[in-house]
């Protein structure tokens, strides 16, 4: 079993590393969890994953880390709705 060790400190190098090839989605999704701190709840395509975090990143990247972030990250505003969650258009 090969394990990767990545260092990612900023937005940038997030999207460099999920747009690589050889890193399966599943990997990439636990990645984007951690940097971002949000909730990933169904499996995704790879594209739809970059779709997804460029997305959170355009719209809540700007946000001061002490501001409450978004939980999902397919939340379309900072407040919560349910919907947002099983709505996967981006």
């Amino acid at each position: 079993m090969k394990i990767l060790e990545v260092e990612i400190n900023n937005y940038d190098d997030l999207l460099a590393f999920i747009e690589r090839d050889d890193v399966p989605v599943e990997f990439c999704a636990e990645v984007v969890q951690k940097f971002l701190k949000v909730l990933i709840i169904f499996q995704t395509s790879k594209p739809d994953l970059i779709k997804a975090t460029k997305s959170h990143i355009e719209k809540f990247g700007s946000i001061p880390a002490h501001w409450e972030q978004p939980l999902f990250l397919n939340q379309k505003e900072l407040e919560f709705n349910i919907k947002d969650i099983f709505n996967t258009n981006v």
